[in-house]
């Protein structure tokens, strides 16, 4: 969701249970790291899985929103 201004919220990565594990939740969360990067924004995780693969990647953890 985006919040306007600079930030914009991750609410859920929600996948079909018959593609689950396929990694398009993590496409999902990579292509909005691309987006906030091209955008110069941050961004608010708060789905636990979101919030995961941004901090486990160094490159990511500095797009988190303080």
């Amino acid at each position: 969701m985006w919040n306007g201004g600079n930030t914009f919220t991750i609410t859920s990565t929600e996948v079909n249970p018959a593609h689950r594990g396929n990694g398009y939740a993590k496409t999902l969360v990579l292509k909005a790291a691309e987006i906030a990067k091209e955008r110069q924004a941050k961004v608010i995780p708060q789905c636990s899985y979101a919030r995961a693969v941004f901090e486990r990647a160094p490159d990511l953890r500095a797009l988190i929103a303080k």
